[in-house]
């Protein structure tokens, strides 16, 4: 269950404070990486506030605590790791809570060979793929 709450905290606080720090100077000037392509600020809108407009917080904030307790439940009685459920969980959060209060998300990694990305969305594909290895793993035994 720590490791489920540090999650939920860690990774929306990280990926918060990186952008409000990076946000100024990302928007000037890029940081090149090479081949592999740069950091940059990328502004994307969700598909829903694209289709509905601007977002409120409350019911956004309610949807993500009612899916974050059926998935802390659901880790909790099937007896899996709590951290694939805790990056899942502070992803989603890191994006609503943006999404929500700025009406977008702000991505900053742009590699030449994938779509721009940010802390949030690491943390959602390692739940993701946690979270499976977790449940085969309990499957198999």
């Amino acid at each position: 269950m720590w490791a489920l709450l540090l999650g939920a905290i860690a990774v929306p606080l990280v990926d918060l404070a990186v952008k409000w720090l990076g946000r100024e100077r990302l928007a000037r000037t890029p940081v090149r990486l090479g081949l592999l392509g740069e950091l940059r600020l990328v502004e994307s809108r969700a598909w829903i506030a694209r289709v509905a407009g601007p977002l409120p917080i409350v019911p956004m904030l309610a949807v993500w605590l009612a899916a974050s307790g059926v998935l802390a439940i659901g880790t909790l009685v099937a007896g899996l790791s709590g951290w694939p459920a805790g990056l899942l969980v502070g992803g989603s959060l890191g994006h609503a809570l943006e999404s929500a209060l700025r009406g977008r998300v702000d991505d900053y990694v742009c590699l030449r060979f994938w779509p721009a990305f940010d802390l949030a969305d690491v943390a959602l594909a390692a739940g993701a793929v946690g979270m499976l290895a977790d449940v085969v793993l309990a499957v198999s035994r």
